[in-house]
């Protein structure tokens, strides 16, 4: 028995909401402060007040909710890997995703919550803090939804479906500080195979959610993320008919490496569609740049 068992659907998102929302004020207060301090974490990603306060609500709520789950999070101490991967089941939470957004107040910055289970997200949470809106969804809920703030509407609405390709040009979503080198060639082979392509650059698992909601097709990630960065996202996006896979088409997994750090992947809204063809060659010729 999982400990997401003992909870009704619509409870578990109300406390996650909840949550998140907590969280989501106390970063949104050290945002509109006139200066932000900011420290150096040992791999040099900074760290801010914003994020330790989101974490430490975070943190409190998640074990007060389900004690005897343990939980990994960004800016804690991190498990022993012999151990975790022996886990039945974890929290992973980024309780700041996006602190270099945050830091150049752009609003792309998210709250992460993931439940895995095994080596597989089931469940994900991605908040918004500057609009609070708040994407939920996974296997558990069978299905992925977006809530505006204030408005958590019971499970009966239209969920989330990532959008089909078709004939429309090709919206691919990267990030904005990684893996730039590679663009051009990439959109370049992309274009030659398929269709215009329009790039988008977006921050932190935004990304995920616009693949889920219908607004993107392709998100190709180079570089290095931690798995704190993508479950959420992963466990939304997938819930809405999407998938992520590494850049050999793995499946992207949790909790089954000694190493807290994912693979170079790929996130596509249709899941259906055969995308190996094109992606191969296109990353082909974007890593010999």
């Amino acid at each position: 028995m999982s400990a997401l068992d003992e909870f009704q659907p619509q409870e578990l998102i109300e406390c996650l909401y909840g949550i998140c929302e907590q969280a989501g004020s106390a970063i949104m207060r050290v945002y509109h402060q006139h200066s932000i301090d900011v420290s150096a974490k040992s791999d040099n990603s900074p760290v801010t007040e914003a994020d330790l306060a989101s974490h430490s609500q975070c943190l409190k709520a998640l074990t007060a909710l389900t004690p005897n789950v343990p939980i990994i999070s960004e800016e804690d101490d991190h498990p022993n890997p012999g151990s975790r991967t022996h886990w039945s089941e974890c929290w992973m939470l980024d309780p700041l995703d996006g602190t270099a957004e945050f830091l150049d107040r752009t609003d792309e910055f998210t709250i992460n919550l993931a439940f895995i289970r095994g080596t597989e997200a089931i469940l994900g949470v991605v908040y918004h803090p500057p609009s609070g809106q708040c994407y939920i969804g996974g296997s558990w809920l069978e299905g992925a939804w977006r809530y505006e703030e204030q408005q958590l509407t019971p499970l009966g609405i239209t969920p989330m479906s990532a959008r089909i390709k078709g004939n429309q040009p090709l919206r691919l979503l990267g990030s904005r500080r990684h893996g730039l080198q590679h663009w051009d060639s990439m959109i370049e082979t992309l274009e030659n195979q398929l269709l215009p392509v329009e790039h988008i650059r977006c921050g932190s698992a935004l990304k995920f959610c616009r693949l889920a909601e219908g607004n993107a097709d392709l998100y190709v990630r180079f570089g290095p993320t931690s798995e704190w960065d993508t479950a959420a996202g992963q466990a939304i996006l997938e819930a809405a008919g999407g998938q992520v896979v590494t850049h050999n088409f793995d499946e992207l997994r949790y909790n089954a490496k000694a190493s807290i750090i994912n693979p170079e992947f790929f996130a596509y809204a249709d899941g259906g569609f055969d995308w190996r063809p094109f992606l191969l060659g296109s990353l082909a010729n974007a890593q010999r740049e």
